[in-house]
């Protein structure tokens, strides 16, 4: 299994399902920036690697942190943002 590591992904080898960028709503729909994403490397040589070069680096203004996270670790962190995916959006009424 090749691990689960959010961190900058530039320059780096990517599995086909690689960059999930985690994305809240508030109130209004809008979109929320966390900074948070998860990218997953087509190997665990190249997710050591991105973490070696890129962990507590920054990205413009951003600070990157690379930390290995398993499927279920993943899940566990996501479930917040689906939940609030699965809550109905107040929709806005100008009058």
């Amino acid at each position: 299994m090749v691990p689960i590591t959010h961190c900058a992904a530039a320059g780096f080898k990517l599995a086909d399902d690689g960059v999930k960028i985690v994305t809240q709503l508030d109130s209004s729909g809008r979109p929320l920036n966390s900074g948070l994403a998860y990218v997953r490397f087509d190997s665990a040589a190249e997710a050591q690697r991105a973490a070696a070069m890129q962990h507590r680096k920054t990205m413009g203004n951003r600070y990157i942190e690379c930390l290995p996270v398993s499927p279920t670790q993943r899940m566990v962190r996501l479930l917040p943002y689906i939940n609030a995916l699965a809550d109905p959006i107040p929709h806005r009424t100008d009058n």
